[in-house]
């Protein structure tokens, strides 16, 4: 029962070399829990949807976390249309009680800085490895890493990031020190 379409990927196998790292990954992309989990989920479906498509020129992590990088841009996209239609519908003034922590600072870095600061600095990718993730020059991710730890310091320095109450919601294998 070898169709052109059956995976070359056991799911139990894959889910147990990378799941966590992705799940953490995933979450540090989107901040929430069920998201991330949701968004762990859907990058193995399209790894087990697509695996007949792998050409074993990427190493499986690789390929696994540019899955990941893909989704979280289609998630985002997604999810800032939705976010504009409740602007549209209920104008929101902020308040006091929005004020962001690192995990929020992180967040609040454009994709492609939030993207190349996490593969680097968090899951512990080389430049070029995340390059090839990305689909950008190394040098350009290199930049990229830079430019997001700069506007980091900035803004975390400006006093704009200082949380006010403890965290709700801890996440397991989550360094909150970045």
């Amino acid at each position: 029962m070898n169709s052109p379409r059956s995976s070359p990927f056991q799911f139990e196998e894959l889910y147990a070399e990378y799941g966590t790292t992705l799940y953490r990954f995933c979450y540090r992309l989107t901040g929430n829990r069920t998201e991330a989990e949701d968004l762990t989920q859907d990058v193995f479906v399209v790894a087990l949807r697509d695996a007949h498509r792998f050409r074993g020129e990427a190493n499986v992590r690789t390929w696994l976390y540019q899955i990941a990088v893909y989704q979280a841009r289609s998630w985002r996209a997604k999810r800032r249309r939705e976010q504009t239609i409740r602007r549209e519908q209920v104008a929101r003034p902020d308040t006091a009680e929005e004020r962001l922590d690192i995990e929020q600072a992180i967040n609040a870095l454009p994709a492609k800085l939030r993207h190349a600061f996490l593969l680097v600095k968090v899951e512990g990718f080389t430049s070029q490895e995340a390059a090839e993730i990305l689909g950008l020059p190394d040098g350009t991710v290199k930049f990229h890493v830079y430019e997001a730890i700069k506007r980091m310091k900035a803004q975390l320095e400006s006093g704009v990031y200082q949380t006010t109450k403890a965290p709700t919601e801890t996440e397991p294998g989550v360094n909150h020190a970045v």
